[in-house]
Formats: C-alpha cells, structure tokens, sequence
C-alpha cells in the first residue's frame, strides 16, 4: 500500500510542475479605460449612455475612484491599463488629460512591484484619413 501510495505522489507532484509553469505564461490581461467620465457631464458623455454605473456617475480621474478601480484589477489579475486617449490631445478643454495624468499620479506612489503598466491609445483624429494617415501616424522612425 505504502509504495502504490508513494506512486500516486510521484504522479501528482510530476503533474504539478506543467501547471505552475503554464500559469506563469498565461496570457497578459489589460483594461482599456475610458478616461472621457466626468461626474459634472459638461461635455455630455453621460447623457448617451443607456446604462449608468451602479456608483452613479463618477470623474474617472478622482483619486477615490482610481484606488477602487486599482484594487479590483489587482484582484483579478490585470497586468496593463491602455488609457483611451483617441478623440485627439486635448480633448474636453484638457479634462481628459487631467484624468490620465491622474492615473499615472496614482501609479508612482505604488510600489514599483505593484504599480500596473499604462499605455495611451491616441491616433483618433486620423481616423477620417484612412489607413495611409493611420498608418503615418503609428511610424516613429
């Protein structure tokens, strides 16, 4: 009995080690965040919307807001946030800018082992160009 046992704890343990490895190599998770929420509405996102949040309308840059959202993507597992920036630089009279600055304001007073990488999507106000402005506004070089 001992040796089927010991048997059966060689197969687990051996079954163990392709599971913790595939988990480290999961696929990355990331959030894109609309950053264009103010709770004041002057610019009247809110007033298309035909479901509201359940916490009611919110500025997505206030701190409160940005430590709660934190926490839950630090619960579930978000590795990156991609900050929706598309409606062009300096959109609602730099509101929006305010809101993503708000986001990394946040994130350099976490610790660096905890801070969740950003990003900026931009590049909306080519969107009527077609693909060659598209295209010419993604090439750096």
């Amino acid at each position: 009995m001992r040796y089927i046992t010991l048997i059966a704890a060689i197969l687990v343990l051996a079954d163990l080690a392709p599971c913790a490895t595939a988990r480290e190599k999961r696929p990355q998770a990331g959030l894109w965040i609309s950053t264009w929420w103010m709770k004041d509405d002057q610019f009247h996102h809110w007033a298309n919307c035909t479901r509201l949040p359940s916490i009611g309308l919110y500025t997505a840059g206030d701190p409160a807001i940005i430590a709660h959202d934190y926490a839950q993507f630090r619960d579930i597992g978000i590795d990156f946030l991609i900050m929706d920036d598309t409606n062009g630089v300096g959109n609602d009279a730099g509101r929006i800018n305010d809101n993503i600055r708000a986001w990394f304001d946040f994130m350099d007073h976490q610790v660096p082992a905890q801070r969740v990488p950003i990003c900026i999507a931009g590049g909306g106000e080519k969107r009527a160009g077609g693909k060659a402005i598209q295209q010419q506004a993604a090439d750096f070089c």
